[in-house]
């Protein structure tokens, strides 16, 4: 037998395989259904969805076969998966050198003829097949390969399937996460503002508990009731918009007022309100526009000149009119000088102080000096100033106090200091930045941005957002800006597309508000820009797989899928439909809408919902065309009438169909829901049942043991006594028997009692045993039975051989394959038990041959050990042996088959792991 090569990839594919959480899954109809399929196409017995871990093949569908799973060196899928582009074919597996040898083709299941096509992830990773087997020779036509491979194809449709639902299911756990451990106020609405669910913040806010706070209605927490007033008026005014914000003073039960910003999202039943307390930040803004106010209002009146000069050259850099009027020169003229221009040469001493002072302290003392006029003369002037640095290697500035100009210099350099602060936010925000000129021209932009769209910030402000922006999107956007620059909107959002300067596709969220100056004049537009790029493209390719693979979904029997044309015409109406509804798909196609099969309160209520937003009416099948074509995200639960008036709750996803971009219908795509909430009922009784059956056969294992030893220990008391008083006995060979017997008995209910206290930790801790020893201490055992049955038991194991298991374990097994072996004799002959090893690199076999009366397998194959199974008509026969012999093998991961011809015999091959010789 030769075994599979491992993939040069094995690492990337088994990442691949995980990925699925697939693994050791419970059974699944859709897959099942697949394996039928496949053998009902073939003409073959057995058909399976073969995985292929690192170290065996599982199965996640088996027709016709029983087992779950096989080592990997003897799966001939482990072979398949190594040429993935084609389908993996051997015709009879007994003339093929690879598998001519391997124990699944000479003993059960008989594996002759097989073809598997490998399963292929979407990351090109073969992670195991779809394969039909035979146990006889057979070729398939071209048509039978074909439709292999689309079935093989549609298995990965379905793990594609289900590892998008586990990814959606996730991050539901992570939204209800970051719910509940933001520190924003964040609370859920219906349309009339009555709370349905608030997070910790915001119970901890209002002083509500989270039950407390459920149905009490937000806006009552307005101290004002004006503001209260127009804030239900500008909810109930929004229908139709999606997003608003509006600030108001909300009173807690404590009785403390703060001033909240509020953003409120609206959807079709519910109003998402997420809240900030700005109390500090409001007080702090008046704060600083009141000593803003107060610094102009000094400036303005200000009695004494105010001047700005460079610390390191003198140049003034700006002057109020009382100085400039002092002076004589314009503002030009004067900002062409420095104040050494100004200043008569004999006050340099008192200029060099003034700057030592400066230096030492950051400002100097008021000192009187001259300044000297435009026109030659002087003026005595009271001179003060103070040195202004922003950081460490900044020169720093002089503010001088002369005259009127203080308040002036401040201001700016306030504003300067303003503007700083908002070019690092700009230039480091984790989002695209923009500031856009009226014309649309990119006035300037951040590192983010360029990353987005590929430019370089001295490329996009040579260009305008025009260029730059998708054809097809263009026209909406700039609708929306005029929008803007005419009044009637703040700001708006929308999701549009950019040209990336490679030409790829960028899909963005695009969010632009106004700049306007003092007098409302429009100075530029501030956008906020969101890559949504990765989670477009994967909406699209999830739209062009489920529209791929329409024809082979119309084959499921649970999933329903109901196309229309255009009208809402149902054009077909799949199996999965019929079952799930009760119609047949004559009395459906070309007659009727699918709304038909909808419960008419919740078209009424989604309707009203669509009306609203896109202020037109919208009811029948124009709700799920809507949905459909303005991209409105839509899986959500429905619920379904059946023919008979039942109502089937269901996952619900309405899609378009589309050739060549242009849409020619619709999908609706449904899952029955109702199975899982009774599945998930039924596991969790079936746990606790196998949970309490456990428990009882524990402590039975205890009783029987704790009784038994007392026995046994009476009767080797019994046997010491009886030595004691008859020692001539000690030499009969009966009695060495019956001293024999007992002393096994005592080492057997020893080892029952620690079998008992087993755990499953320490089964999986096996320790090496001698074979031989074991195996010539059972045949002491069974000795008087094998001389009355005249029955010759032949030992041919090495004394040097070892293997991995539970002494107690392997007694059982090997006594009572023995036993079995002299019960079921053949009295027309002389009689043999034969015990043999045959090794191989990872495990040895014992082989236990006998002569007796045979088993018919072909009547029994399939119960050989099951419980209570019988196949001989001993009346001590009770079919219990075999059963716990199987499960004491494979506990101490060994593994258990046989051979077996009717009147001649039969033979065990016991596969046990072994303690190699060093």
């Amino acid at each position: 037998m030769k075994k599979p090569n491992i993939p040069e990839n094995e690492a990337e594919r088994l990442a691949a395989l995980e990925a699925y959480n697939i693994l050791d899954t419970i059974e699944e109809e859709d897959y099942d259904f697949i394996t039928q399929m496949a053998s009902s196409i073939c003409g073959t017995k057995i058909s399976l969805i073969s995985l292929i871990d690192s170290d065996r093949q599982w199965f996640k569908s088996h027709h016709g076969i029983d087992v779950r799973e096989t080592p990997r060196d003897l799966a001939f899928c482990a072979h398949a998966i190594n040429e993935p582009n084609d389908v993996f074919i051997v015709k009879d597996a007994r003339k093929d050198e690879r598998f001519a040898d391997n124990p699944i083709v000479i003993n059960a299941p008989d594996v002759i003829f097989y073809a598997g096509v490998p399963l292929v992830s979407e990351s090109g990773h073969a992670i195991g097949t779809l394969c039909t087997i035979d146990n006889q020779p057979t070729e398939l036509t071209t048509d039978q390969i074909n439709d292999l491979k689309l079935l093989a194809k549609q298995v990965i449709n379905l793990l594609e399937l289900r590892k998008n639902k586990v990814e959606l299911e996730q991050k539901q756990i992570e939204l209800e996460k970051y719910f509940n451990q933001n520190t924003d106020l964040i609370i859920i609405c219906d349309n009339d503002g009555k709370i349905i669910k608030a997070n910790q913040s915001s119970c901890k806010f209002f002083g509500h508990t989270k039950l407390e706070i459920v149905g009490l209605e937000i806006f009552n927490f307005i101290t004002n009731e004006s503001e209260r007033e127009l804030a239900l008026k500008r909810i109930h005014e929004s229908d139709g918009i999606s997003h608003f914000h509006f600030n108001n003073y909300m009173e807690n039960t404590s009785g403390s007022k703060h001033l909240i910003q509020w953003e409120a999202n609206r959807n079709q039943e519910t109003i998402f309100f997420s809240g900030r307390d700005i109390s500090e930040k409001h007080n702090a803004e008046k704060e600083k526009a009141y000593n803003s106010a107060l610094l102009k209002a000094q400036f303005d009146v200000s009695p004494i000149g105010l001047a700005l000069n460079d610390a390191e050259t003198g140049t003034f850099l700006d002057v109020n009119d009382i100085l400039l009027e002092a002076t004589g020169y314009t503002k030009s003229e004067f900002l062409e000088l420095s104040y050494w221009d100004l200043t008569p040469k004999e006050y340099e001493p008192l200029e060099t102080i003034a700057l030592q002072q400066l230096d030492e302290f950051g400002y100097y003392k008021t000192f009187r000096k001259e300044y000297i006029r435009k026109d030659g003369t002087r003026f005595p002037i009271a001179l003060t100033g103070s040195l202004i640095k922003i950081n460490d290697n900044d020169k720093g500035k002089i503010w001088s106090y002369i005259e009127d100009l203080t308040l002036r210099n401040e201001s700016e350099e306030k504003l300067r200091i303003s503007e700083e602060t908002f070019r690092g936010s700009f230039e480091y925000a984790g989002i695209g930045m923009a500031m856009i000129g009226q014309n649309g021209e990119w006035l300037k932009v951040n590192k983010k941005l360029c990353e987005i769209v590929g430019y370089t910030e001295e490329e996009l402000v040579e260009l305008t957002f025009q260029d730059i922006t998708h054809t097809e999107d263009l026209e909406k956007d700039l609708t929306l800006l005029n929008e803007l620059i005419s009044g009637k909107r703040d700001f708006y959002q929308m999701q549009k597309r950019y040209i990336h300067k490679s030409g790829s596709i960028v899909y963005i969220i695009l969010s632009v508000s106004v700049v306007k100056d003092l007098n409302g004049n429009i100075m530029n537009f501030v956008s906020q820009i969101i890559d949504i790029t990765p989670e477009k493209v994967a909406q699209i390719r999830v739209e062009n797989l489920l529209a791929k693979n329409q024809a082979v979904l119309a084959a499921s029997t649970t999933v329903s899928i109901i196309e229309t044309d255009l009208e809402g015409t149902i054009q077909s109406f799949n199996k999965g439909a019929e079952n799930l509804l009760g119609h047949v798909a004559t009395e459906m196609v070309k007659k009727g809408s699918p709304a038909i099969v909808h419960l008419t309160s919740e078209l009424i209520e989604k309707g009203r919902f669509l009306s609203e937003k896109f202020n037109r009416k919208i009811e029948g099948f124009d709700i799920f065309k809507t949905i459909a074509l303005e991209e409105i995200t839509d899986l959500n639960e429905w619920t379904y009438v059946h023919k008979n008036g039942e109502e089937i709750p269901v996952i619900l996803n309405i899609t378009p169909i589309k050739l060549q971009d242009k849409v020619t219908g619709f999908l609706g795509i449904a899952v029955d829901i109702s199975p899982l909430r009774k599945a998930k009922m039924d596991l969790e009784t079936v746990l606790e049942l196998t949970k309490n059956q456990n428990d009882r056969l524990k402590n039975f294992a205890y009783i029987v043991s704790h009784n038994l030893r007392s026995h046994s220990g009476n009767l080797s008391l019994l046997m010491k006594l009886f030595t004691n008083e008859k020692p001539d006995l000690a030499d009969d060979e009966v009695f060495k028997l019956i001293q024999l017997s007992t002393d096994n008995l005592n080492e057997t209910v020893s080892h029952l009692a620690e079998v008992a206290m087993l755990s499953d930790n320490q089964l999986k801790q096996l320790q090496p045993i001698e074979l031989k020893p074991v195996i010539d201490k059972a045949i002491a055992t069974v000795s008087s039975s094998a001389l009355e049955g005249n029955v010759e038991i032949i030992n041919q194991v090495d004394e040097h051989i070892k293997i991995l298991g539970v002494p107690a374990y392997l007694d059982s097994i090997i006594l009572n394959f023995l036993t079995n072996g002299i019960r079921y004799r053949s009295e027309e002959r002389d009689s043999f038990i034969k015990l043999h090893i045959v090794k191989s690199k990872e495990y040895l076999q014992l082989h236990i041959e006998d002569n007796g009366l045979g088993i018919d397998l072909k009547r029994n194959k399939d119960k050989m050990f099951g419980m209570y199974k019988t196949f001989h008509k001993n009346k001590d026969s009770r079919g219990v042996g075999l059963f716990i012999t199987k499960n004491q093998i494979e506990a101490i991961g060994g593994f258990v088959d046989l051979k077996s011809t009717v009147d001649e015999g039969t033979t065990f091959n016991i596969r046990f792991q072994y303690e190699k010789e060093v």
